[in-house]
């Protein structure tokens, strides 16, 4: 008779705490740090397996999928119903045992267990919800990452197998390997990524580099992929390969930089060669790279003149220039000039003084200090 009040008990509450959490939003209904064992018999209870947010209150990923991925309705239609999902702090209570207990070395990880608490399966690091059911619905299935290098070492090589098999080793912070393999499969296919969902994603997650013959591929063709897939989503990374490759070209030589224009002046070229998302913004970020790899604070100077006339430019990016350019070694005519950006922005916020920006106000005014100091 205790032990069937006991399990009525602690079925009630779980179904209690689930409730509160599904009140919060249409999202996942997370357990909040529930005592391991409890976990254990609630899930036995609604007989249904485990799904473990493992986190820190440190970590950004973390943070970011609870507010932006966790939240979304699609994802808490297919979680609710088929886990237990519980968040467990793994630097308090149970959770640096739990960590030990099942490798946790990184976050988020994500635990998919049995109602038991066995490991069925692990993934690590944030996602979309799109790609959360993914990785999800492999673990499901049974495509571990154990049953998947099991038929890969048999010989499996298909493309669907393969796209699948790089993913898991990449959840699995296998990345050196998943990357190797991913380039390996790519290699010759930019025809092919038009009708693969699967190679296109890949291509996504593994080609970073500005002149590989796939990049190039879909740069040129990028008018076609962004009517097959999600035109924002290959805008940005044209947008982020083209934005961090400048540095490559320069060499450090003792205390100054040896730059090699041959290959930046190509670089430069490509950029321009077809249609790029905010690439005037890119090409000015790299000459002011240029720049200031070159300690060249007067170019510097220059070049964010030319800006500041054509564009309007933040107050974080004014006050970033300004205190960089006045920083370094330049002549009283860059010093003037910079001086006068200054006293004009300074001026414009005195006049229309707003909760965003005047804050500022006494930045800039420090600023006119250290370009002038009192003798």
């Amino acid at each position: 008779m205790n032990r069937l009040l006991k399990h009525i008990i602690v079925t009630l509450l779980a179904c209690w705490t689930t409730i509160t959490y599904a009140q919060q939003g249409e999202g996942v209904s997370f357990l909040d740090n529930p005592a391991w064992q409890s976990l254990l018999t609630q899930a036995q209870a609604a007989n249904k397996p485990i799904l473990v947010d493992c986190y820190t209150a440190w970590c950004g990923p973390c943070k970011m999928m609870v507010s932006q991925v966790f939240t979304q309705k699609k994802l808490g239609d297919y979680l609710n119903g088929r886990f237990v999902c519980a968040k467990i702090d793994m630097e308090k209570g149970e959770g640096p045992e739990l960590a030990k207990k099942f490798s946790v070395k990184a976050f988020p990880t994500f635990l998919y267990l049995t109602k038991e608490g066995t490991l069925m399966n692990s993934a690590v690091g944030g996602c979309t919800a799109d790609e959360f059911i993914e990785r999800t619905e492999r673990t499901l299935s049974g495509k571990t990452l154990e049953v998947l290098q099991t038929k890969y070492e048999g010989g499996e090589r298909s493309e669907e197998f393969m796209v699948q098999y790089i993913v898991t080793l990449d959840e699995h912070m296998k990345r050196k390997e998943a990357m190797q393999l991913a380039l390996e499969l790519l290699e010759g296919k930019e025809k092919e990524l038009l009708e693969s969902k699967g190679l296109y994603d890949l291509f996504f997650r593994y080609i970073r580099e500005p002149f590989h013959p796939l990049f190039r591929y879909v740069q040129e063709h990028q008018d076609e992929f962004k009517a097959q897939y999600d035109p924002q989503q290959l805008d940005d990374k044209l947008y982020q390969v083209w934005s961090a490759h400048a540095s490559d070209f320069f060499k450090q030589e003792g205390s100054v930089y040896k730059i090699d224009e041959e290959g930046l002046n190509r670089y430069f070229e490509e950029m321009t060669r077809f249609p790029l998302f905010k690439g005037d913004e890119i090409m000015l970020r790299n000459h002011l790279l240029v720049a200031e790899y070159q300690r060249d604070w007067n170019k510097y100077a220059q070049i964010c003149n030319e800006a500041i006339r054509k564009q309007d430019v933040s107050d974080g990016i004014l006050y970033n220039w300004a205190s960089r350019i006045g920083n370094g070694t330049i002549t009283s005519a860059t010093r003037k000039m910079i001086t006068g950006w200054v006293k004009k922005r300074l001026s414009e916020i005195r006049k229309n003084t707003t909760a965003e920006n005047y804050r500022y106000i006494a930045y800039y005014e420090q600023l006119l200090a250290s370009f002038n100091p009192k003798k």
